[in-house]
């Protein structure tokens, strides 16, 4: 059911394209509203749903819940945000672009990279928008400092909560929940590949079957070395950066719940868009070789770990 809204609108939001796909910036004066369900648990959708309270008018939240079949049947839903477990969620992406409804899923939405090339040909075959949250949704400008702010790099660590409440119940881990982009803030800062690392993962909360921290050392192509923490334990969700250089140092701490829920609210509305034919289906067509590198990154993180040992990336590939 699709409700005409005549109200200005505009995708002219500035984003890093490194997480987002290219959208189109022409400012669109009327818009019809989509009618969006979000599929899932209860501890899932808790930190998305408030982000809805900023939307612009483009969206109509009409169902929330974990009553996934109903969902996908609904006739008043025109799509569905689908915030199911790894394990389940290429199955509720085929099952809505089945029902003839588009989808927008957490990232990743299958557990390997030829799978979610499936899902996409599916959304295409259909002429269905399909797209993914990809976090995070709209990174402050202060994190990207200019080119040889620092001189040559010697040293970057990067330090990333996330609130334990955003954890819920999923299966998958903080990594693949949370950090599949990580991998390509660091290369982008060290100017660098990373060549080497050696990782230690562990779930220290009550209940947990996966992965609430973990801490890696890397080595970068260049000479460069580095550290990261990702953890899903305390209540925060923040971002610091500290890079060393041979002509100085650049630290930088930000809190990212404003950049998660403005993003949120630009990619829903991009969905939206899609969904009324106002905004190409083909404009929200997820970077899969960025997903599936980010992937990669998380596999060969948790392989060290369970190694108990460094390992190289032409180790991953053979």
């Amino acid at each position: 059911m699709l409700r005409l809204a005549s109200v200005p609108y505009n995708l002219s939001v500035s984003l890093p394209t490194t997480y987002l796909p290219l959208l189109s910036q022409t400012p669109i004066k009327t818009v019809m509203r989509a009618h969006i369900g979000i599929l899932g648990s209860s501890d899932a959708i808790a930190p998305y749903t408030s982000a809805f309270e900023h939307t612009r008018t483009s969206v109509a939240l009409v169902r929330v819940g974990d009553d996934e079949r109903s969902l996908v049947d609904d006739p008043d839903v025109d799509g569905l945000l689908i915030l199911s477990p790894l394990t389940e969620r290429n199955y509720w992406i085929k099952e809505t672009l089945g029902a003839g409804k588009g989808a927008i899923a957490l990232s990743p939405p299958a557990p390997s990279a030829s799978e979610a090339k499936n899902l996409l040909k599916s959304a295409e075959d259909r002429g269905l928008p399909f797209s993914v949250v990809c976090e995070p949704l709209n990174l402050p400008e202060s994190l990207f400092p200019r080119g040889g702010e620092w001189g040559t790099l010697r040293y970057l660590r990067i330090d990333f909560q996330v609130p334990r409440q955003w954890l819920g119940r999923r299966d998958a881990g903080v990594l693949s929940t949370h950090a599949l982009w990580i991998h390509t803030l660091l290369e982008k800062l060290a100017g660098s590949r990373i060549d080497w690392l050696i990782a230690r993962t562990r779930s220290l909360a009550v209940a947990r079957p996966t992965e609430d921290l973990a801490t890696v050392q890397l080595a970068f192509e260049n000479g460069a070395e580095g550290m990261l923490e990702v953890n899903g334990l305390g209540g925060e969700a923040r971002l610091r950066i500290l890079a060393q250089g041979d002509a100085g140092e650049f630290i930088c701490e930000e809190d990212l719940r404003p950049a998660y829920a403005e993003g949120l609210c630009f990619q829903m509305d991009s969905f939206a868009a899609a969904l009324t034919g106002t905004l190409r289906t083909t404009s929200l067509r997820p970077d899969l070789s960025q997903i599936s590198r980010g992937m990669r990154f998380v596999d060969w993180v948790r392989h060290s770990a369970r190694l108990e040992k460094g390992l190289y990336w032409h180790e991953m590939e053979l």
